[in-house]
Parts: structure tokens; C-alpha cells; sequence
């Protein structure tokens, strides 16, 4: 049992980074949105680069999660 414990709190714990990431990258959305008109180019692009690399990195916690909940199904059998 304290391995399916152990895969819990990691499956708690990736939820928990998924949800810090989106709410970043929804900050940094109303950021670029609000400095659109203001020609700060590079600063624009730093952010819109920083959201995507956030956004990829959710994809791929959302599939460790996804591995982890097959695995917790499978200790369980």
C-alpha cells in the first residue's frame, strides 16, 4: 500500500503544478493584453514563448497524471 499512497500524492501534486501553470499563463494573457499597444516587442514575445513552454509543460503533466491513475487501477486489480 505505500506504493499506491506515494502514487497519490504525486498524481495530488502534478494537479496542483497544472493548476499553478494555468493561472500563469492566464496572468501573462491579461499582461500581453493589456500591453498589445505598446510597442514592447520583445517583452510580448518573452511572454507569449513563457505561455507556450507553460502549456506544453501542462500537456505533459496531464499525461504523467493520466500514466499514474492507469497505474493506481492496475495495483488495485
Amino acid at each position: 500500500m505505500p506504493k499506491l499512497d506515494n502514487i497519490k500524492e504525486k498524481i495530488i501534486l502534478f494537479k496542483w503544478m497544472i493548476g499553478m501553470m494555468i493561472a500563469i499563463v492566464i496572468a501573462i494573457a491579461g499582461w500581453v493584453l493589456n500591453k498589445f499597444q505598446i510597442n514592447e516587442n520583445v517583452l510580448i514575445s518573452i511572454a507569449l514563448a513563457v505561455m507556450v513552454l507553460l502549456s506544453i509543460i501542462s500537456i505533459l503533466l496531464f499525461r504523467k497524471i493520466i500514466a499514474l491513475i492507469d497505474e493506481v487501477a492496475k495495483i488495485k486489480k
